[in-house]
């Protein structure tokens, strides 16, 4: 059995077949868990040290390599907060700025929901992260430990949802 292309040449039945079978699996594949928008849950987080900003909102673009993540919000005494961060998964040092724990940062996919990242300032880690997608894909979750640029341990757990 042979069947027309869009440009009116005959298909054999096992192309098209395996054109049908491709495009099936590519529109069942599960989006990716990351991607979107979210927004903090302050009731659900733990700033330390705080203080804890008044409101972030976190969009998740991908880009080559990983992720652009784009926040925007409120800080703890009311000034408006932006930041870009690009998450590059290739478990190498890129600079951070703008983060006053942190001049490097590499990040590392450990699994399709979690991503982990060690960030240094001055070529000793300060702080470890996970950052995590619930099963159902409603929740993020950011888990830092470690210890600031002054010193002070840090023990943050910041939950988003998504929107």
């Amino acid at each position: 059995m042979r069947f027309a292309s869009a440009v009116g040449r005959p298909l054999s039945l096992g192309v098209a077949l395996v054109l049908s079978v491709s495009v099936v699996a590519l529109a069942h594949q599960a989006p990716d868990p990351f991607v979107g928008t979210w927004k903090v849950n302050l009731a659900k987080s733990t700033y330390d040290p705080g203080p804890a900003p008044k409101s972030n909102t976190a969009v998740y673009e991908v880009v080559q390599g990983g992720y652009k993540q784009t926040a925007d919000g409120t800080d703890a005494v009311g000034n408006p907060t932006h930041g870009v961060t690009m998450l590059i998964l290739d478990g190498k040092e890129h600079p951070m700025q703008g983060n006053p724990n942190a001049d490097v940062v590499a990040f590392t996919r450990r699994d399709a929901r979690a991503i982990d990242s060690i960030w240094k300032l001055g070529g000793h880690v300060t702080i470890t992260a996970s950052n995590v997608v619930s099963a159902d894909g409603k929740i993020r979750t950011i888990t830092q430990k470690g210890k600031d640029a002054l010193g002070r341990a840090v023990n943050t757990v910041i939950v988003y949802e998504k929107q």
